[in-house]
């Protein structure tokens, strides 16, 4: 989709407030290579790890939910 028209290098995405993952689920099929989902509330990380283990190994193997505040997250660890 618009993701692979605009560019040829990977695509990394970080849904911040990801809830249910139904963005982060958007992003794999419009052509990001990983996306990692970060969602504070446990319950609802848990709900998005569900929903992304539930539409099987095209988003499992893309989609990294991450339990955390966003302002507690380091980049490149």
């Amino acid at each position: 989709a618009q993701l692979q028209r605009t560019t040829t290098a990977p695509i990394t995405v970080l849904d911040i407030g990801a809830g249910t993952g139904l963005l982060s689920m958007y992003a794999v099929t419009c052509g990001a290579e990983h996306v990692y989902a970060c969602e504070m509330n446990t319950t609802m990380a848990n709900m998005a790890a569900s929903c992304v283990n539930h539409n099987g190994d095209e988003m499992e193997n893309h989609i990294t939910v991450i339990n955390k505040m966003s302002t507690d997250l380091e980049v490149g660890v």
